[in-house]
């Protein structure tokens, strides 16, 4: 015991002698905004205009989104190659020596597995061998353990396709977002288009009222509502160029190209609606109802592993010695073991509960979400019949009121009205 005491406090004056002689850490300088928040990596940009396509591939270049979801498949896939290793077999070199004092004390001899492994070692009273080394190919095969290994390989494979379900449904909702803010920026651009004709108009009624004003042909109190609707129009001006700058700068942080350098064009031809049952059919088909089978199917198959426990596990373990010493003459052992779990405690029964609950969740928030698909497909379709009437309505209300303006104008300079 004193020689152990003396041997543990030259070991911890050597490690504190060796602290002292390590240097300090060097100071760091502090951390810099621009070091801790970089810029985002820029993105080529394309001649202008942009269509919606366009702006589309420069948001999935510019997505950290996408990226995560991308990292989300490689976690998901290097779980899965991890439960495919499990069922393969294990192979290491192993090398042991062991030290030991004289056990002996008198006559005799006896034998000690050191390892669990068939790696026995010798040793006698009084003179005998004190140390013993062994290398050895040491391989291990599982061969049956209740299909947890096999259930557990599906369970990482299924989640790994919900991984690639929802980067294509990220993608997807990209894409929506994309399309909302390009149109709502062209919509407002075709706002102050009209809005400057409005103003173009009413400044002329103006200048005309003005000399009727003169020739008392006409109140001053028209005078005065036609500049308070100039007014008002200015005032929504105002209001839409600052929609329109907010929608800019969103479809600048979505594509990485400056607000100023923003030239949208609409390529696209206004759609044709197919009938509502042909979009129905493709909600099974819909890229996060995919996302939720396989998340669901997952569940199931991490139940399964786990209820694996309550089986039997066997095994085979194979040593091949290259070198002994002393040498007993021992080339290969072969071990085969049975475990079978009796009783520990109702450990196993409360492991289950928790993927049995996830289970049913799973196909809870399943069902939830196809009834959602259904919903969002017939309210996007029946907003989408309703645009189109709008569309049509708004087409024949210009025409006639177009017509209206014209002849009010004519009467006007006739002064058939006032």
């Amino acid at each position: 015991m004193k020689h152990w005491t003396a041997l543990l406090l030259v070991v911890l004056t050597a490690l504190g002698a060796r602290a002292q002689d390590e240097p300090a850490p060097p100071k760091t300088a502090p951390i810099k905004a621009a070091e801790a928040f970089p810029e985002p990596a820029s993105v080529p940009v394309p001649p202008g205009p942009f269509d919606l396509q366009t702006c589309f591939e420069m948001a999935v270049l510019r997505s950290e989104t996408l990226g995560m979801r991308e990292e989300d498949i490689r976690v998901a896939q290097a779980r899965y190659w991890q439960a495919v290793g499990a069922i393969l077999p294990k192979i290491h070199f192993l090398m042991s020596e062991s030290y030991r004092n004289n056990a002996g004390g008198g006559g005799g001899s006896g034998v000690v597995d050191t390892s669990g492994s068939g790696d026995t070692q010798f040793f006698g009273g009084g003179g005998g061998r004190k140390d013993s080394f062994s290398s050895r190919i040491n391989v291990k095969q599982p061969i049956f353990s209740g299909f947890r290994e096999f259930n557990a390989g599906q369970a990482a494979g299924a989640d790994a396709r919900a991984r690639t379900h929802d980067r294509r449904r990220a993608n997807q909702l990209l894409y929506l977002d994309v399309a909302d803010v390009f149109y709502q920026t062209l919509m407002y651009e075709g706002d102050l288009k009209i809005l400057a004709n409005v103003q173009k108009t009413l400044e002329d009624r103006i200048a005309e009222l003005e000399k009727r004003v003169k020739l008392g042909k006409s109140r001053t109190g028209e005078l005065l509502m036609a500049q308070s609707d100039l007014a008002g129009s200015q005032v929504i001006v105002e209001q839409t160029k600052g929609l329109l700058g907010a929608s800019r700068e969103l479809m600048a942080f979505l594509t990485g190209v400056p607000a100023g350098a923003l030239k949208l064009e609409n390529k696209h031809s206004f759609p044709a609606a197919e009938a509502l049952e042909a979009y129905l059919r493709g909600t099974g088909e819909r890229s996060d109802v995919l996302a939720a089978i396989e998340t669901e199917r997952s569940a199931r198959k991490q139940l399964s592993a786990v209820k694996g426990e309550h089986w039997p596990t066997i095994s085979a373990e194979g040593n091949y010695y290259l070198k002994q010493s002393p040498d007993r003459g021992q080339e290969w052992n072969i071990f085969l073991t049975f475990d079978l779990p009796i009783f520990e405690g109702g450990i196993i029964e409360a492991r289950v509960s928790a993927p049995k609950a996830l289970g049913r969740q799973s196909q809870l928030s399943l069902d939830q979400l196809r009834r959602t698909a259904v919903k969002d497909v017939r309210t996007a379709y029946n907003n989408f019949i309703a645009s189109a009437a709008q569309v049509l309505r708004l087409k024949e209300a210009t025409r006639i009121s177009e017509e209206n303006f014209r002849v009010q104008a004519e009467d006007y300079k006739l002064g058939i009205v006032t």
